[in-house]
């Protein structure tokens, strides 16, 4: 299902718990289908985020690994000066996405959204709260050109909270002219090279059987 908030039904909807409910529902849905096989959770930037939250808030939930794309985790700076325009969610007021057009489902995006976004980010305190992360195999895929998610807080990040076991691979610049970094999805945002390097280290991660959780 596509997160609240992100299509038109739901756009005014937003919230963190909202998120954590539909990973948690889309989560048992795959727990079915793999009747017992391993299950991965992949996610992208926010998606990757809340994969992350939701393994540290159901550890009963049995998951293999996780597969993140850019998370979301640490947010560089300059993006905090959002977050003083959310109480004007109540007045109705969106904000354009930053992606190219043809990886947006809508056009905009409501404070609602980017409040949830920023409760979530919130949340990754660097306390060694989220050590127990280390029992799940993960493998985090970011480049250092990034425009929105800061590679050195999120290194900080994993070194306070004691995560040692998670592997993390820096992707290449892509180098077509205007290119919007954040993106690391697909063989036209990673390039070639970067390409290889991400299914080869998703691949790596995910010897059996695959359900992923993508959001």
């Amino acid at each position: 299902p596509t997160l609240s908030g992100h299509e038109a039904e739901s756009f005014y909807n937003a919230s963190l718990e909202s998120w954590d409910s539909q990973l948690l529902s889309t989560y048992k849905k795959a727990s079915e289908i793999a009747d017992g096989g391993a299950i991965y959770c992949l996610g992208f930037s926010l998606g990757g985020a809340l994969c992350t939250r939701f393994a540290k808030l159901h550890p009963e939930m049995k998951l293999s690994g996780l597969i993140l794309l850019a998370p979301a985790l640490k947010l560089k700076g300059y993006l905090w000066v959002g977050k003083l325009i959310t109480p004007l969610k109540v007045l109705g007021v969106s904000l354009p996405g930053i992606s190219p057009k043809e990886y947006k489902k809508l056009p905009s995006l409501s404070l609602y959204t980017y409040s949830a976004l920023y409760s979530l980010c919130g949340s990754f305190e660097n306390d060694g709260s989220f050590a127990e992360l280390n029992r799940i195999p993960a493998t985090l895929f970011i480049r250092d050109e990034d425009e929105l998610v800061s590679v050195s807080k999120e290194k900080q990040w994993l070194s306070d909270n004691h995560i040692d076991s998670w592997k993390l691979v820096m992707l290449p610049e892509n180098p077509e002219p205007h290119a919007y970094q954040h993106l690391v999805i697909d063989r036209k945002t990673l390039g070639e090279e970067g390409w290889k390097i991400e299914l080869t280290g998703s691949i790596n991660l995910c010897k059996y059987i695959l359900y992923i959780c993508y959001i």
